[in-house]
């Protein structure tokens, strides 16, 4: 009998529209193998102040025509920014989730089990209680760990009484999971660092954690390369080195560090930048690379995320900046990093991190010392590299990126669900 799987994402809206995401391709592979998937998730755009489905009243059902993955739209009031307004959103979702769980039962069926991902607490929260109630086991997944994250940000303070609320929630959700599925390596190595393990006088048994990265489709990555072209003059210049980063583009980000980057390099003529990505302040952007006279930086936009391939692809350096967090020490769960792989380009991270794919598989460069000049000094090592040099990290990234194929983590997935 096919298990039912209801799979809680806050944010997974967006993968109905753009049929790619984790918990889409999950669902996506979880279906091939004999289960029955439901994604559950906010109607609201993350970040965004308009929604999905404006006749959405308290939740409805949509049904994906391509692989068929039933959706549930939950009604969440929109939002912009990180301030109060997000946290009214999640209590919306978490709210609505729990109070009409037993009317998607109702329509639905009932799940067998439940996977909670986490991007905030809540909605693990939720699935816990939910399963409960019910009678089923709940996998908790972890994509980000609050509060860490938003003390890293800045967002709230050490000693803050909401940290210390967020942590105390944050631990009895580790405690009551059946299972605990991180997306970073380092995960259980958090739990360890907290004292929360059953080793240090704590009550989370570290046999139930298990680590599951992002990954890619490579199945649609590789329809995309074939059937999806960017047209683009600078990109098919064979005489330019062309330096790509994707991603959103915010001071945030640290994308000023690019801008400094690329101003030690303005003499080597042949080398460009291409930022791909939303960037939350065009204006800025465009004003502070006119005024530097960076003609090297070319802003690019947002594109399509099935233009992707054809981007990277030509592509001679893929760019990961990043600035040095606390959390890095645990390892990176970033999408684009796979996208990078599979475009068997070079790949170089801005900064050194624990648990580092780039180091395991021997696929890409990272700067020990995250200062400009460290950074301008590896980009021209990989300019002044061979083809053969370069060969070797890009046949390394294709190769590694197998291991990271949704197909194949769909299948660990569904290994943890059968032995929990």
């Amino acid at each position: 009998m096919k298990k039912k799987i209801w799979i809680i994402n806050h944010y997974a809206g967006e993968t109905y529209f753009s049929k790619g995401g984790r918990h889409f391709w999950f669902a996506k592979y979880l279906k091939q193998l004999g289960y029955e998937p439901i994604i559950i998730c906010s109607n609201s755009m993350h970040g965004n102040s308009k929604v999905y489905f404006q006749n959405v009243k308290s939740w409805n059902q949509c049904i994906e025509n391509k692989y068929d993955i039933p959706y549930i739209f939950i009604k969440a009031r929109p939002y912009t920014g990180n301030g109060k307004q997000r946290f009214f959103n999640m209590l919306d979702f978490f709210e609505r989730l729990n109070k009409y769980a037993s009317d998607f039962v109702k329509h639905l069926g009932k799940p067998d089990i439940i996977l909670a991902s986490s991007i905030h607490p809540l909605a693990v929260v939720s699935g816990i209680r939910i399963a409960k109630k019910l009678g089923i086991q709940c996998i908790c997944e972890y994509r980000d760990l609050w509060p860490d994250e938003l003390l890293s940000m800045g967002v709230i303070h050490d000693k803050s009484i909401m940290t210390i609320i967020l942590r105390q929630i944050e631990y009895w959700t580790y405690k009551k999971a059946d299972a605990i599925i991180f997306t970073m390596e380092g995960g259980t190595q958090y739990i360890r660092d907290q004292k929360w393990d059953r080793d240090n006088g704590g009550k989370i048994n570290i046999s139930k954690c298990f680590y599951i990265n992002n990954g890619i489709d490579l199945e649609e990555y590789e329809a995309n390369l074939i059937s999806e072209k960017f047209d683009d003059a600078d990109l098919d210049n064979k005489a330019l080195f062309k330096i790509v980063y994707t991603g959103t583009i915010r001071k945030a980000n640290g994308i000023e560090r690019i801008l400094d980057i690329a101003e030690q390099l303005r003499n080597y003529r042949d080398i460009r930048f291409f930022l791909f990505g939303q960037c939350d302040d065009e204006g800025w952007l465009k004003e502070e690379i006119r005024l530097r006279k960076l003609d090297s930086v070319i802003y690019k936009g947002r594109v399509h995320k099935k233009l992707i391939p054809s981007i990277l692809q030509r592509s001679d350096l893929n760019l990961l900046n990043y600035q040095n967090g606390k959390l890095f020490r645990y390892g990176c769960s970033n999408n684009k990093l796979f996208d990078y792989m599979a475009s068997g380009s070079m790949i170089l991270c801005t900064i050194k991190m624990n648990f580092s794919i780039l180091y395991k598989y021997k696929c890409g460069m990272e700067i020990l010392d995250e200062t400009i000049s460290e950074c301008v000094k590896s980009i021209l090592q990989i300019y002044g590299m061979s083809d053969k040099e370069r060969q070797t990290y890009q046949m390394n990234a294709l190769q590694a990126v197998k291991d990271y194929n949704m197909e194949k983590l769909a299948g660990d997935l569904a290994n943890i669900i059968e032995n929990i």
